[in-house]
């Protein structure tokens, strides 16, 4: 029949429903942008390397700018990707928003500076060849 006791609540095991403190909570660093940057850069020397070893001059330019307009928006997209995930990590752990470049990242910099600066070459090379 009824009850004039009141049910006790029921305990979830752990809190299961409540949210971890913010000092608690560990935001992780996601490495793909970066794994895009290298593989972006990688592509863009190979292509100045092509373009250099090309014999027709309208060829070598058209190969060459291909490639420098490859290298800039992709890497730098890719940048802008990382850092913005980077500023996300920052907030959900509580920790200041500048974080510091890495060795993975300083190699995606410079792949991606090298690539910039292989294809420029070629194409300035070939600018002056006119």
């Amino acid at each position: 029949m009824s009850s004039s006791r009141t049910m006790p609540p029921i305990r979830r095991p752990g809190g299961a429903n409540r949210m971890p403190l913010r000092s608690k909570r560990i935001g992780k660093r996601r490495r793909w942008p970066a794994g895009i940057t290298i593989s972006v850069s990688v592509i863009g020397i190979a292509v100045a390397i092509l373009a250099w070893s090309t014999v027709i001059a309208q060829t070598r330019m058209v190969t060459a700018i291909g490639g420098y307009v490859l290298v800039i928006t992709v890497g730098t997209a890719m940048l802008f990707v990382q850092r913005v995930l980077d500023v996300g990590v920052a907030r959900l752990s509580g920790s200041p928003l500048i974080s510091s470049f890495d060795l993975f990242d300083r190699l995606a910099f410079f792949t991606l500076l090298v690539a910039s600066v292989s294809n420029g070459i070629v194409i300035a090379l070939q600018v002056a060849r006119q």
